[in-house]
């Protein structure tokens, strides 16, 4: 195990080795499962992985983007958005997210500067297991942004039809409008 300081007293904190990580994550695979068997579950997990991760951000800074896009990938999939996803790419990003949740894990989040070091290490891992999945996910996400912002735009028709029926209703830019009532 490596080991790093800790910022509160110098003291050494054994840092997990990738084999350890790996090892935590398999050993809680049927965890994972659990979750991806229930879309509520999973959705409940994502809620609650966001409001820690908000709380933590600072920390989470080197894996920030990583972290979420998991959870909107996590999220979309959920809800029944997204299906594209392999079973074993929802199961290790549920995985990592469960790792996050968890505050006594191999190095509990309450020990200042080093708490989120191996969740970090986790998601980074799993990250890189799963990029290519994920890289899908967002640009099927960018697709359906786009898909939505067409579809609240009017057509050159009605974009049209919306000035000349502005330009029926609106009083003359010099004129008083309709309300104006003549001095006596």
């Amino acid at each position: 195990m490596a080991s790093g300081k800790d910022s509160s007293g110098g003291r050494k904190i054994p840092l997990p080795t990738r084999g350890q990580l790996l090892t935590r994550l398999i050993r809680d695979r049927g965890k994972a499962e659990a979750y991806a068997s229930d879309p509520t579950k999973t959705g409940h997990l994502v809620t609650t992985g966001l409001a820690k991760a908000a709380k933590h951000k600072g920390a989470l800074a080197r894996v920030w983007s990583d972290l979420t896009a998991l959870f909107r990938l996590l999220a979309a999939w959920a809800k029944g958005r997204y299906t594209q996803a392999p079973w074993r790419t929802i199961v290790l990003a549920i995985g990592a997210i469960v790792y996050f949740v968890n505050p006594i894990d191999l190095i509990p989040d309450f020990i200042p500067a080093a708490g989120f070091v191996d969740d970090a290490a986790v998601l980074t891992l799993v990250f890189r297991a799963i990029r290519g999945d994920v890289e899908k996910f967002l640009l099927w996400e960018r697709r359906q942004t786009t898909k939505t912002k067409r579809a609240k735009l009017p057509t050159k028709g009605e974009a049209k039809a919306k000035v000349i029926a502005g330009a029926k209703t609106s009083p003359p830019k010099n004129s008083p409008g309709p309300a104006a009532t003549p001095k006596r």
